[in-house]
């Protein structure tokens, strides 16, 4: 399974919901994560450091069978892994374009995570979004999209939803995930997963639900 998580602007929990997605997968099989972000985020919570170069590859530490790859430049990295190996892989993206998915793993997405934080402008750059998004699904190839709502009102993005003329396919909006303002920079800081915080518990069978439904 591929797994995209993405969103057209900065700053609305894309990292946070990647990483903790990759954690579920690897409780049951070999994950890739590859980290297209500058910020290399998602490569410092599970190597606990900085990435030495474009295309650094590292075992995640304490999580047997995850492999992150910092890949900024979004290209091609078939050439350093087999994605074949990997019963899923994970990529943490800013904002894809129609291809970039193909590009670097040589495939399509089958979910597309989309999170929305409780930021006025993450549901102002909805509309363009999934614009992005339904100029990736294919005519033949369909992803799931899933909006989690990560602090974000469920009925404010309805609305927004409502008001959008162009839509993927296939796209849900999930339970939602209440604002924790604490607890998910603290969690992204430490690598330490946020529902191993009090009161945060409940996060885990929502992305669980998330990504088997």
């Amino acid at each position: 399974m591929i797994i995209l998580s993405a969103f057209n602007k900065g700053g609305v929990g894309k990292t946070t919901l990647a990483v903790h997605v990759a954690g579920l997968l690897a409780e049951n099989g070999r994950v890739l994560l590859v980290d297209c972000v500058d910020q290399f985020d998602a490569f410092s919570f599970y190597c606990r450091q900085e990435p030495k170069s474009e295309f650094d590859s590292q075992r995640a530490k304490n999580h047997e069978g995850l492999t992150v790859i910092w890949n900024p430049d979004q290209t091609r990295i078939t050439r350093l892994v087999e994605p074949s190996e990997y019963e899923h892989i994970v990529l943490d993206i800013n904002s894809p374009n129609e291809d970039t998915v193909k590009v670097i793993v040589e495939n399509e997405p089958d979910i597309i995570l989309l999170p929305i934080n409780d930021q006025a402008l993450a549901l102002d750059k909805l509309a363009d979004t999934l614009a992005i998004v339904a100029a990736m699904q294919k005519t033949n190839y369909q992803s799931r999209v899933r909006i989690v709502p990560l602090g974000a009102i469920k009925t404010r993005i309805e609305e927004c939803l409502a008001q959008i003329a162009v839509k993927p396919t296939n796209i849900q909006l999930t339970k939602r995930i209440k604002k924790h303002p604490k607890e998910f920079p603290d969690a992204l800081q430490t690598g330490q997963f946020v529902w191993h915080y009090e009161g945060c518990e409940y996060i885990r069978d929502i992305l669980q639900e998330t990504i088997q439904g």
